[in-house]
Formats: structure tokens, sequence, C-alpha cells
């Protein structure tokens, strides 16, 4: 309400804000969109995997205190996770629809929550594939980049690839 503050005083918190802010840490950021009911797909999938999925067990930071080498922020932000289940025509989008025969509408909640579960399934299925074939590797990350967030980003690329060769052979 402009009417509150004197122009002023609306000039001053303008300039305070603009002038003086600092950018927040994005995982703060992505608990506000969820408490102003914003939800995003793969933060609710990353937070997901990192509340059930086995192969994922204490390998997601969701918070500072965390134990964990892959970032919720990471995980999420990174350019393949964005490819792989955006909305419109996303490598998993597109395998939910052949699969499903249906379109992954998000903003319906009961096809948002099937649409996860698919991706949650895909997606541990595809890491416990790496984690079974790359033991040590996966679990030792003063040696190795597997389960890290190098690697996640890496790995998720790969999955791409192959969803790309799978659908054009």
């Amino acid at each position: 309400d402009g009417n509150r503050y004197k122009e002023s005083e609306q000039a001053k918190l303008f300039v305070d804000i603009n002038d003086e802010s600092k950018r927040i840490p994005k995982l703060l950021l992505y608990d506000l969109y969820e408490l102003m009911g914003r939800p995003e797909m793969r933060i609710e999938l990353v937070k997901e995997l990192a509340r059930k999925s086995k192969v994922f067990k204490e390998k997601i930071k969701i918070h500072r205190k965390d134990k964990g080498e892959i970032s919720l922020v990471s995980f999420v932000n990174t350019n393949p996770m964005s490819r792989l289940i955006n909305e419109r025509d996303g490598e998993l989008t597109n395998l939910f629809r052949e699969r499903f025969k249906q379109n992954p509408n998000y903003s319906n909640s009961n096809v948002r929550e099937k649409c996860k579960e698919f991706y949650f399934e895909v997606i541990e299925d595809y890491f416990n594939l790496i984690k079974t074939n790359f033991p040590e590797e996966w679990e030792d990350n003063e040696n190795y980049v597997l389960s890290t967030d190098r690697g996640v980003r890496v790995l998720l690329r790969l999955l791409r690839e192959l969803y790309r060769y799978n659908n054009t052979h």
C-alpha cells in the first residue's frame, strides 16, 4: 500500500533494499518458494531422493549441517537435470508420456505425484547401476568423484545421451 509511507520513506526503503542487497543462498530461496506455494519439481524430486533413496542415502546435502558431497542446489540446478525433467520436452518427461500415455501436467497434483514417482524410479535405478558397477568409486569421495556434485552432473549428462541414443537406434 503506497499510502502508508511518505514518498521519501518509500524511496529510502527502495534504495536500502537495492543498494545494500546481497544474494541469499539458493537453498533459502528454495525453501521460500515452497512456503509461497510455488513448488518446483526438481527440488521436490531431489529432496525425495535424499530422504528415500538407498543409493543417495547420506549423499545429498539438503541443509548445511547434513552429511554428503552432493548439494541439493547443485543437483537441482545442473543443466542436465533441468533438461531431463522439463515439463514441456524433457527426456524423462517424454518417456513418461510414452509409458503412461498422458501429459505430465505438473499443476495437477495427482499427475505431478505420478511424474515424481516415475522420475524417482528412473534416477534411482540409473544411479543404482552406477553404484553396483563401481562400488568403491561411489563410496570413496576422497579418491573418486562419482558421488559428488561433479560426478552427478556428468552422470546426468550421460543419462541424457543414453536416452537420445536409445531413441535414435
